[in-house]
């Protein structure tokens, strides 16, 4: 068998056994409200492409290089490790990063705020506060205004090879970001859930 035949032959066999999990997943999943839910995943799917279709029409740079840590699950998905993996990976290699995080819950991320020392966790979210006890941090709702704010952190502190690293944000279209990582659960992927509102 010629390596061709035998690349198809294992795709094949890849694709059947994700199916058969897939099937399998799903059936333990559905319940009473699973089945009564699963045809709005057509309608929570149609409205998701018009909104990235709308919102991304106009994409604005980060001005600095950057890279978004995501997920597209609901829940935890270890995404908070992996940003801080990735940033202390960058800074051994030379780079700096800068973390750009929601702020999620913090009192002060309806404006874009570059995080300080004597910020507390309940000013500034408990993700930020972790990640700024080792890399500069900025927060913020607006992910647009908090990446100029960063950027122009790097800017006047004359950083080395500076780099943006979101905490989250696949979902924000309208911001351009020049690398992305995904996080899934490795008992789950994304691949094999169901949209919300079944998911």
């Amino acid at each position: 068998m010629d390596k061709t035949n035998r690349s198809k032959q294992a795709r094949g066999t890849l694709a059947r056994g994700w199916s058969c999990e897939v099937i399998q997943i799903d059936s333990n999943r559905r319940n009473y409200l699973g089945r009564f839910s699963w045809p709005f995943q057509s309608v929570y799917f149609a409205l998701q492409q018009l909104d990235q279709l709308w919102r991304g029409k106009k994409t604005t740079s980060t001005l600095v290089p950057s890279i978004c840590i995501g997920n597209f699950q609901a829940g935890g998905t270890g995404k908070t490790p992996m940003v801080q993996w990735t940033a202390k990976a960058l800074s051994s290699a030379g780079y700096s990063p800068v973390i750009v995080s929601r702020g999620y819950r913090g009192e002060l991320n309806k404006v874009a705020t570059l995080v300080h020392t004597e910020h507390t966790a309940k000013a500034v979210g408990d993700e930020a506060k972790f990640h700024s006890e080792f890399f500069p941090v900025v927060i913020g709702k607006d992910r647009i205004k908090a990446c100029t704010l960063a950027a122009q952190y790097c800017a006047l502190q004359k950083l080395n090879k500076p780099i943006l690293v979101l905490d989250d944000g696949l979902q924000h279209y309208p911001l351009h970001i020049d690398f992305k990582v995904v996080c899934t659960k490795s008992s789950s992927p994304f691949w094999m859930d169901t949209l919300l509102p079944t998911g």
